[in-house]
């Protein structure tokens, strides 16, 4: 038995003797007649020393398929992964209900929840992305700051509007009012302008789905290939099917949310009453006032009255009455 695994060892030896030069220095194995790369970690070199060849052993783990579920998800990106979760638990959560339905039973809206929200995670890791690529360009800063140069005074407009509103007398009179509750309704804004463009660039938003941020130059925009032109792997699929999901799921749920802001509107106006009152409004004037009364003054010959019962604030518009001597 010695005699036999020392002959064994030797023919080894010999073996890796007649191996050339050029293979040894250069790290590769000679598979049949093509060179091939060593060093694979998941593959260990067997010499079948009955036979004389080399054949790769791959581990039982990478055999598994939990092992190659392990694999994909060390290539793909956060995004990717995020999608892929999101389309399998929506799908899941459809098969579920239907299944409940036909046992006459009803599912809550928990699972479809947690699906979009993996699916707005990974859209939100390719918006940062676009947004990462793109900002030192010249073109992308041009376009943030005529979206921030458009959406200030348009939200000052607004907050104007608002404040004279709440408050039923001309806003001129509270500037600093009219800037905070320009702050407290921009994000509305933002959501509304998203809706529209959304809609509006639809064309164009999908080609950046297919193409990525390259979509945002003239060359990328002018030699983009629809799917049915390009060759798409699995992966490819995950990815712009996520994004399209994504991107109407987002929708969706910006103009639920704009259906419903009536709530936040009403705290906007009760804010604005009280901070017009707060800070904006003096005890002492040059016109004559009630104990109770505070002043904000419009011009020379006009003045606010604002009073304060309870909780509630009442603003009222008249002239000044100079006190008599």
């Amino acid at each position: 038995m010695g005699a036999l695994e020392h002959s064994r060892s030797g023919l080894a030896l010999d073996s890796l003797a007649s191996l050339p030069l050029s293979l040894k220095r250069s790290g590769v194995r000679e598979t049949g007649s093509t060179p091939t790369p060593i060093g694979n970690i998941s593959e260990t070199i067997v010499k079948d020393l009955e036979s004389g060849k080399t054949s790769p052993r791959i581990s039982p783990k990478d055999k598994a398929p939990l092992g190659s579920l392990y694999r994909w998800l060390i290539e793909q990106s956060e995004e990717v992964i995020a999608y892929a979760i999101g389309i399998f638990l929506m799908a899941a959560t459809v098969v579920g209900h239907i299944l409940y339905q036909l046992m006459g039973r009803s599912t809550g809206p928990e699972m479809y929840l947690i699906a979009i929200l993996f699916l707005l995670y990974g859209f939100a890791n390719f918006t940062l992305e676009v947004f990462r690529r793109t900002a030192d360009t010249t073109a992308a800063k041009g376009v943030y700051a005529l979206v921030v140069a458009l959406l200030a005074p348009f939200a000052l407009s607004c907050a104007s509007i608002a404040v004279n509103y709440a408050l039923e007398v001309p806003s001129e009179a509270f500037p600093a009012t009219v800037l905070y509750v320009a702050v407290l309704i921009a994000p509305l804004l933002v959501l509304a302008g998203v809706a529209v463009l959304g809609f509006i660039l639809s064309p164009l938003i999908f080609g950046l789905f297919m193409e990525g941020a390259k979509t945002l130059t003239l060359k990328g925009l002018l030699t983009m290939r629809w799917p049915q032109a390009r060759r798409q792997n699995s992966v490819d699929n995950i990815l712009l099917a996520g994004r399209v999901v994504s991107f109407f799921a987002l929708l969706t749920m910006i103009m639920m949310t704009l259906n419903y802001t009536g709530p936040y509107l009403n705290k906007v106006v009760d804010l604005a009453k009280w901070y017009a009152y707060t800070f904006e409004t003096q005890k002492y004037s040059h016109c004559s006032t009630a104990p109770d009364e505070f002043v904000a003054s419009v011009m020379e010959d006009r003045i606010v009255r604002a009073k304060k019962n309870g909780d509630s604030y009442s603003f009222i518009m008249g002239p000044c009455t100079y006190p008599s001597e």
